[in-house]
């Protein structure tokens, strides 16, 4: 769940960075796509594969998967780092080169702890 993000009015870089506002902001991107395998328990093989690149990266993700479609978060394991567009990118061409995987969406970096 996210929240709106507090305004940057009369707030102090120390509040700023309490708030992950302004320059401390924080990013991340969703992720989504299905897996054309029969069923859910070949689809777990590529996920935990994910599983592995998303954490080689030291990033993390929230979500999941119903056997046919997954969508997740992906974030720092840092929470007070950002990912990065070479990330998003990493992401994108790893889950793109796994055949039994299609309609692939990487989205844009936004931030992780706020709407805007």
């Amino acid at each position: 769940m996210t929240m709106t993000k507090p305004s940057l009015k009369n707030k102090n870089k120390r509040v700023q960075k309490k708030l992950f506002i302004g320059e401390y902001a924080v990013f991340g991107f969703d992720v989504s796509g299905q897996c054309t395998l029969g069923d859910e328990s070949g689809f777990d093989s590529y996920f935990d594969d994910f599983i592995d690149f998303v954490e080689s990266r030291n990033l993390c993700f929230g979500g999941g998967y119903t056997g046919k479609e997954f969508d997740a978060f992906i974030t720092a394991i840092d929470f007070r780092v950002s990912t990065t567009e070479e990330d998003r990118q990493a992401i994108e061409k790893w889950l793109s080169s796994q055949d039994k995987l299609s309609n692939i969406v990487v989205g844009d970096l936004v931030d992780a702890n706020y709407e805007d």
